[in-house]
């Protein structure tokens, strides 16, 4: 059963709900949605600079911080946006190299259309290992590319990840 309520982010009243499904689904979601014809931009913070993997960059801050946040932005053709944004956090054992350790997921989808905005929180995920983990996040950086490639042959400029903010 999802458990609705509204609250106020940033000035805009945002639904929020809190779903029973898990951040495996999410995942599996954002990879749906890059293969989608509508996709016109897409966007991921922290964004890596030109010479520099995106997966390079969750990786090297996993290890230094023991988590990281991805976040990916997707604008479709109507004008929607979604913003996938995920918690990747180590979980070790004392002692235990984080790189080892178990690794707990948390995911939100957060959707704006026609004015309207929707947050859904998504169920923890326990992970063996960071690098199951950087195996999914391998898999979805691939997709990623493509269908950036994909939405920026019919946008023909450059997308700012950071318009996204204003």
């Amino acid at each position: 059963m999802e458990n609705v309520k509204t609250c106020f982010l940033n000035l805009i009243i945002m639904k929020v709900i809190r779903s029973d499904k898990d951040a495996g689904v999410l995942l599996a979601e954002l990879s749906s949605t890059f293969k989608r014809n509508d996709v016109v931009g897409l966007a991921r913070l922290p964004e890596p600079r030109a010479d520099q993997k995106y997966r390079d960059v969750l990786r090297k801050v996993y290890n230094l911080a023991g988590s990281v946040e991805p976040v990916v932005m997707v604008e479709f053709d109507n004008g929607d946006k979604t913003v996938y944004a995920f918690n990747v956090e180590a979980d070790p054992k004392d002692g235990e190299h984080i790189g080892k350790a178990k690794v707990k997921v948390r995911g939100k989808l957060i959707k704006h259309s026609n004015g309207n905005s929707e947050i859904t929180y998504y169920r923890e995920i326990i992970m063996e290992n960071a690098e199951n983990g950087f195996k999914e996040i391998n898999e979805l950086a691939d997709a990623y590319e493509e269908a950036y490639s994909k939405a920026f042959s019919k946008r023909r400029n450059e997308i700012d990840p950071y318009y996204w903010l204003s």
